[in-house]
């Protein structure tokens, strides 16, 4: 049974706020500190509002070095924080995609390899229902990101893989709706995406005429 947090981690869960309003170096005390494994372990807890701090704290720390994206890895929190982002509340979800993306954009080849075995791509894939074109752009992007690095450092069975897993959870799917999106930004990352990584297919490819009708509702 999970227990109402003390005050002592309604602290942490405050700190997680506080980690990149500093400075990048202050930020790296704090990890050193061994705040991310504390935060990690409010993960668990009950209360919302404490889990979306703690995970938009995560994000920060994600957004930083490659150094940094290791420690949330290597505590745990990247794993429970890719669950979360498949079946937590929306607003949740959202601050999962920037933690996710975020790692995805900064990892090394080996870590991008890391997320990928942990359900990063199909976590990203999930969200690409979602209403608001900025949570939109920045799973786009963590998709992206992930491919780009496969493409450049992986072998061509484990691109082949990413790929496949990519389109087994229904994300190219998704991803070629969203060429048919009001929002040029969503279209154009949504067509790079494919053109990129999934070849061009006629039927793949949403004339852009047809983009109004679409969503013209």
């Amino acid at each position: 049974m999970i227990r109402r947090p003390p005050r002592s981690t309604h602290c942490i869960s405050s700190a997680a706020s506080d980690v990149y309003k500093r400075q990048e170096q202050e930020a790296q005390l704090a990890i050193d500190a061994g705040i991310v494994p504390e935060l990690g372990r409010l993960l668990d807890i009950d209360e919302a509002n404490v889990r979306k701090v703690v995970v938009w704290g995560l994000s920060n720390v994600t957004a930083g070095s490659a150094k940094q994206i290791q420690v949330v890895l290597e505590s745990g929190a990247m794993e429970k924080v890719i669950k979360m982002a498949a079946k937590d509340s929306p607003d949740i979800r959202r601050e999962c995609i920037w933690t996710i993306s975020n790692a995805s954009s900064g990892a090394s080849p080996e870590q991008a390899e890391e997320l990928v075995r942990l359900g990063a791509a199909e976590a990203l894939c999930w969200m690409l229902n979602a209403k608001d074109a900025q949570t939109l752009s920045t799973t786009l992007e963590g998709i992206k990101c992930l491919l780009r690095k496969a493409a450049t450092y992986s072998s061509e069975s484990d691109r082949e893989a990413l790929q496949l897993r990519i389109e087994l959870c229904g994300g190219l799917k998704l991803i070629e709706k969203l060429q048919a999106h009001p929002n040029p930004q969503i279209y154009q990352k949504a067509l790079n995406v494919i053109e990129e990584y999934f070849g061009v297919e006629n039927e793949m490819l949403i004339d852009p005429v047809d983009r109004i009708s679409i969503f013209d509702f």
